[in-house]
C-alpha cells in the first residue's frame, strides 16, 4: 500500500497535504467558536445553532454550484484557489468580531469558500491521475482530510490549556495553516484545458452505470443506506456542556473521544473510500462524472457531519 501511495503523482500528494492544512485550520475553530460566542461575546446559546446552521447550509448549497461552474468554465484550479483563499481570510475576521452577527458573517464567508473549493479540488484530483488509480488518489486525500480533523482540535486545546493563548488569538493563528493550504494548491497544475479550447470538442458521453452494482447495507426495508460519517465534529459540544463550569477531567475525556473518533475515520473510511472509488472509476469518464459524483459525496459527508454534531450534542447534554 505504501509503495502504491508513493507512486501517485506529485499533484495528488500536494492536494492531500492541502486538505490536511485546510482541515487543521477549520477544526481549530470548532471547539473554540462556541466558547467565543457564549463566553467572550455573551451571545445566547441559540446564536451558536444559528451560526453553525447557516454555515453548514451555505457549504452544502455552494459546493453543488461550484461543481457546475468548474465544468462550465473548464478551469478547476482558479475556483479552488478562490475557495481556499476566501476561507483563509474569513478565519481571522472571526476574532475581530464584537457581536455574534459579525461571527455569523465571517462563518458564512468561511463556509462559502469551503463549498466553493470542494468540487473543483476533487476535479483536480480526478484529472491528475489515470482512471485506474483514481480511487487510491481520493483515499490519500481522505487520509489528509481526516488527519487534519484529529490535529486541529488538539492544536487548539494545546494553545488554550498549555500555552494559555487568549481565545481571540486562536482565530488569528488558524490563518497560518489556511494560508499554507492556499500556497500549496497554487502549485498544483491544472490538468483541464481552458473553457474556449473545449468549445469545439464533441460532448462527452454520459457515464455508464457499474455492471454489477453492490447495494449498500440498510437498517430496514425503508431505511436509508448507511453512510460512513466524514469526521467526528467537535462543533459546539463544549459550549452545550457548560464550558465555564465543566469538570476538567470530563472535558479531557471528551476531547480524547472526539480525536479518537476522527482517527478511527482515517483507518476505516479512507481505505473503504479508495476501494469503492476504484471500482466505480473503471466505468466512469474521467471528467464528466468526477465533479458530479464527488459533489454528491461531499454533500452527504457534510450532512453526516452535521447529524453527528447534533447526535453528540443531544447525547451529552445533562
Amino acid at each position: 500500500m505504501l509503495a502504491r501511495l508513493r507512486s501517485l503523482p506529485r499533484a495528488i500528494v500536494l492536494l492531500a497535504i492541502t486538505s490536511f492544512s485546510a482541515d487543521v485550520a477549520t477544526e481549530m475553530l470548532y471547539p473554540v467558536l462556541p466558547l467565543f460566542l457564549t463566553e467572550e461575546l455573551h451571545a445566547p446559546r441559540s446564536a451558536v445553532g444559528i451560526v453553525e446552521g447557516v454555515a453548514e447550509a451555505t457549504q452544502n448549497l455552494v459546493q453543488a454550484a461550484s461543481g457546475w461552474l468548474a465544468d462550465r468554465t473548464g478551469r478547476s484550479k482558479p475556483i479552488a484557489i478562490a475557495g481556499y483563499a476566501l476561507a483563509a481570510l474569513a478565519k481571522p475576521t472571526i476574532g475581530l468580531a464584537t457581536a455574534w452577527p459579525g461571527v455569523l458573517a465571517s462563518r458564512f464567508a468561511d463556509r462559502f469558500g469551503t463549498g466553493l473549493r470542494s468540487a473543483p479540488r476533487d476535479a483536480l484530483i480526478a484529472g491528475s491521475v489515470e482512471e485506474r488509480r483514481r480511487g487510491l488518489a481520493f483515499g490519500l486525500e481522505g487520509i489528509g482530510d481526516n488527519l487534519g480533523a484529529v490535529v486541529g482540535p488538539l492544536i487548539a486545546a494545546g494553545l488554550l490549556y498549555l500555552l494559555q493563548v487568549p481565545l481571540r488569538s486562536v482565530f488569528f493563528l488558524a490563518f497560518v495553516p489556511a494560508a499554507i493550504a492556499v500556497a500549496l494548491v497554487s502549485t498544483v497544475p491544472d490538468p483541464r484545458p481552458a473553457g474556449p479550447a473545449r468549445r469545439g470538442r464533441p460532448p462527452l458521453p454520459a457515464p455508464s452505470p457499474p455492471p454489477h452494482p453492490v447495494p449498500l447495507p440498510t437498517l430496514g426495508a425503508r431505511s436509508r443506506p448507511l453512510r460512513m460519517p466524514n469526521r467526528f465534529t467537535a462543533a459546539s459540544t463544549l459550549s452545550i456542556l457548560r464550558p465555564a463550569r465543566i469538570n476538567g477531567l470530563l472535558a479531557t475525556w471528551i476531547k480524547r473521544a472526539l480525536s479518537a473518533g476522527s482517527l478511527t475515520m482515517i483507518l476505516v473510511r479512507s481505505p473503504s473510500e479508495a476501494s469503492s472509488l476504484s471500482a466505480t472509476s473503471r466505468t466512469r469518464n474521467a471528467t464528466s462524472g468526477s465533479v458530479g459524483s464527488t459533489s454528491r459525496s461531499c454533500s452527504s459527508s457534510s450532512s453526516s457531519s452535521s447529524r453527528n454534531f447534533w447526535l453528540i450534542s443531544t447525547t451529552l447534554v445533562p
